[in-house]
């Protein structure tokens, strides 16, 4: 149930975070395995553009989870293989770090944003309060209003804050989390070659080592 689960949000994700995915395995498509130098943009192309033709370098694998563990080998991953979900975690050798890096970065980044908007939301609060209080004193001592008066700063400081709280929010909306689930862990979607070999009953593949 867990496993069909996880591949459920792993499919959602996948589908939103895809030209993203691709673009990124195009740059990154030349890999160092076992000091042989493989390019994989056939495949990522025939994947990509959902090609007609034989599958090349059938060999590799699209390789799509959550990270359970680290060994001496890389990253346990449990998700799917080409879109079938696995019962057991699968082992990435050389697994691509500067994804999970990036992924904390933005971890932070939106971090940063969710205080802004609480504070901009907690400010318009506060000026909302006080333009009603003003307003409550002016009515109660029937001021004459005129133009640049306590009631008209109450409201500019509205306004502004309103302002504010509507930046903070389309800027946290629009946050581009490529994919990721900001509030669950961090899913990796790669490609990575059959090594045949097994440890601990998981399989292994080998994500290479990026080279240009």
């Amino acid at each position: 149930m867990k496993a069909a689960c996880l591949f459920l949000l792993v499919t959602t994700l996948v589908a939103s975070a895809q030209t993203n995915d691709w673009a990124r395995e195009l740059q990154n498509s030349k890999r160092i395995v076992s000091g042989r130098t493989i390019d994989i943009t056939p495949l990522v192309n025939w994947q990509s553009k959902q090609l007609q033709s034989p599958r090349p370098l059938t060999a590799w694998v699209q390789i799509t989870g959550r990270i359970t563990a680290t060994n001496i080998h890389g990253w346990a991953v449990l998700g799917s293989v080409d879109g079938q979900p696995q019962l057991k975690p699968v082992i990435i050798r050389n697994p691509p770090k500067e994804l999970t890096d990036e992924y904390n970065r933005m971890k932070a980044q939106f971090t940063v944003l969710e205080r802004t908007q609480a504070r901009a939301s907690a400010d318009l609060e506060t000026a909302q309060q006080r333009y009603e209080q003003t307003d409550a004193e002016f009515k109660r001592a029937q001021l004459i209003r005129f133009s640049g008066d306590a009631l008209e700063m109450a409201l500019d400081n509205v306004n502004a804050a309103r302002a504010a709280a509507t930046r903070a929010s389309v800027a946290a909306e629009a946050f581009d989390w490529r994919g990721q689930n900001p509030k669950g862990d961090f899913i990796l979607q790669c490609y990575a070659v059959k090594t045949g070999t097994a440890y601990q009953g998981l399989l292994i593949y080998d994500h290479g080592v990026v080279t240009k």
